[in-house]
């Protein structure tokens, strides 16, 4: 497998495909699966800080079975230098009397997606950085089904009831693909200090992130994790034909039912790119 540059430009593409799942719920529409109008219908929408989350929860769970797997995978041997700073429990006293060097020598998420900690007071530090893993916003290639259903429980949560209700609590698409673009910027990498490691990582954990299953995301699978590294810094062509060369094209016409219904890209020749598919299975 090929090991990434941390010192040259690169374009990504996420191709994942869920099925009777909500890949990312919207908290102003009842968590419904997030969507936008198109002219076609409803396209179904992931947040880049949805697929970040499942990234950095396989990082967080040390002791689990993903990241012992994983991280063997990557090459890396311990954990120091692999602590995730956007956590429930994180310190922000101790974060904010950290030296610049030690903050990011710690966060390997500070040293990838970048960080905006904010802190105020006397000897505090703010540590804000621009990440050099920057992931879009993903959409659906072809609109979506949502399916919307109420649910039971034998157990009641109120007294007197014989069994809980929960009207419309079950949400999901019916099928979808989602594209999510990304890019990888040294300018950057090397204000956060992040490395050819740091990179690996990300890659290793990308295709697995499926297997964060819940009742409402039991279905989605990594397809690709397109890793396009240019030759240079300054990038060898435009992210934008990458993009283009790498997306499945939607053979149905609506909401599709199945990955048949799309017809999958293989690897192309770009002058100057170096393309290598990190969820490529043997």
């Amino acid at each position: 497998m090929h090991r990434p540059n941390h010192l040259n430009a690169a374009t990504g593409l996420l191709i994942i495909e869920a099925a009777m799942s909500n890949i990312n719920g919207d908290p102003d529409k009842e968590s419904d699966p997030r969507t936008v109008e198109a002219v076609d219908g409803e396209i179904g929408m992931v947040s880049d800080v949805s697929i970040k989350r499942k990234v950095r929860d396989i990082v967080l769970a040390k002791d689990g079975p993903l990241w012992a797997q994983v991280s063997k995978d990557a090459g890396i041997q311990g954990s120091d230098g692999f602590d995730i700073l956007e956590r429930p429990d994180r310190n922000r006293s101790e974060i904010a009397s950290m030296k610049p060097e030690e903050f990011t020598r710690r966060f390997w998420d500070a040293r990838v997606f970048g960080s905006n900690f904010l802190e105020s007071g006397d000897g505090a530090t703010s540590h804000t950085y621009a990440g050099p893993v920057a992931l879009s916003w993903g959409k659906t290639l072809a609109p979506v089904n949502i399916i919307r259903a109420t649910t039971t429980n034998i157990s009641p949560v109120q007294e007197g009831k014989s069994r809980g209700m929960a009207p419309l609590s079950y949400r999901v698409v019916e099928h979808a693909v989602y594209s999510v673009p990304f890019v990888y910027s040294p300018h950057n990498g090397k204000k956060t200090g992040c490395t050819a490691q740091d990179l690996n990582l990300l890659l290793h954990l990308l295709p697995h992130i499926g297997l964060l299953v819940a009742r409402t995301r039991p279905q989605i699978i990594v397809h690709h994790v397109w890793w396009a590294e240019h030759s240079s810094p300054l990038g060898s062509c435009s992210p934008s034909l990458i993009w283009t060369s790498l997306t499945p094209t939607t053979l149905c016409k609506g909401p599709s039912h199945a990955w048949s219904d799309y017809e999958d890209v293989r690897t192309p020749e770009i002058k100057g790119v170096t393309i290598t598919d990190y969820a490529a299975r043997a």
